[in-house]
C-alpha cells in the first residue's frame, strides 16, 4: 500500500502537490513508509492518541494555547510559544498527556500475553555473543594501524544498512553522498 503511494508521489506531480508536498520536496523513502506500517500495526499507537486527547482536553479546559506551531518534541519551544497567562494550562496539558500515555503503555505491556520468557532472553544473549565473536574473528586478521593496505585497494561502492527500518540508512547515505559530491569523489552509494 505504501509502496504504491510512494511510487505515485514520485510519478504524479499533481498528486504530490495535493498531498502537501512542494515540487522541490523530497518524497519519503520506502523505509520511512515501512516504519509507518510497523507503527500503525502495533498496538502502542493507542496510548499516544489517548495521551494527545487528554492533553488537548486540558488545554481546552484552561483555555490555553500557543501563538505558533512548536517544534515536535521540545518542551522549550512549547514554553517559548506560550502567551503570558497560559503557562499553567500548557504545562498541565503536557504533563497530563505524558502521564496518560505512560499509564496506557504500562497497562498494555503488563497485560500483553506475548511477554519474553527467560529462555528467549538467554537465547538472544547467546546468539548476540556468537555473532560478535564471529565478527571479531573476521576482523582479527586486519591490522587497523596499517593504512598502506587500505590505500592500495580501490573502493567501488559503500553500502548503508539499517535493520530497524526507520530510514537512518537513507539519511546516512544522503548525507554521505552530499559530502562526497562536495569533495568531487564519485562512488556508488547503496542504501
Amino acid at each position: 500500500m505504501f509502496k504504491d503511494l510512494i511510487k505515485r508521489l514520485h510519478e504524479d506531480i499533481a498528486f504530490k502537490l495535493n498531498c502537501g508536498f512542494l515540487v522541490s520536496d523530497a518524497v519519503p523513502s520506502i523505509s520511512c513508509s515501512r516504519l509507518v506500517t510497523i507503527f500503525w500495526s502495533a498496538t502502542y499507537w493507542r496510548n499516544m492518541i489517548a495521551g494527545s486527547m487528554s492533553g488537548i482536553a486540558v488545554f481546552s479546559l484552561f483555555d490555553a494555547g500557543l501563538v505558533a506551531g512548536p517544534s515536535p518534541g521540545s518542551i522549550f519551544s512549547y514554553l517559548a510559544l506560550t502567551p503570558r497567562g497560559n503557562f499553567l494550562g500548557i504545562i498541565l496539558g503536557v504533563l497530563v498527556a505524558a502521564v496518560v500515555s505512560f499509564i496506557i503503555t504500562s497497562l498494555i505491556l503488563k497485560f500483553d500475553k506475548k511477554g519474553e520468557d527467560e529462555e528467549d532472553l538467554e537465547g538472544s544473549i547467546e546468539r548476540s555473543k556468537s555473532m560478535k565473536s564471529e565478527g571479531k574473528q573476521v576482523l582479527g586478521n586486519v591490522n587497523h594501524n596499517d593504512t598502506d593496505n587500505i590505500s592500495d585497494k580501490k573502493i567501488n561502492k559503500i553500502s548503508f544498512v539499517c535493520d530497524a527500518g526507520a530510514g537512518s540508512s537513507a539519511l546516512g547515505a544522503t548525507t554521505f553522498r552530499k559530502r562526497l559530491k562536495k569533495a568531487d569523489i564519485a562512488l556508488n552509494i547503496i542504501e
